[in-house]
């Protein structure tokens, strides 16, 4: 259980810091005006898995 527990913070850490990462791409993407499809995409996706596991670690 210990184990399941710091793979699901593991893959809380690495989404929290893909989803910072995607906001600011998708920050400078709009600065420069380019349509910020990608980095949009990927803060969403990213945030998504960090919350999910964030969640299940909680209730493990």
């Amino acid at each position: 259980m210990q184990t399941f527990q710091m793979i699901l913070l593991a893959i809380f850490v690495i989404g929290v810091l893909a989803a910072v990462v995607g906001l600011l791409s998708w920050l400078v993407l709009m600065l420069r005006r380019r349509p910020p499809e990608r980095a949009r995409r990927l803060t969403l996706v990213s945030a998504a898995i960090a919350l999910v596991a964030l969640i299940l670690n909680a209730f493990t």
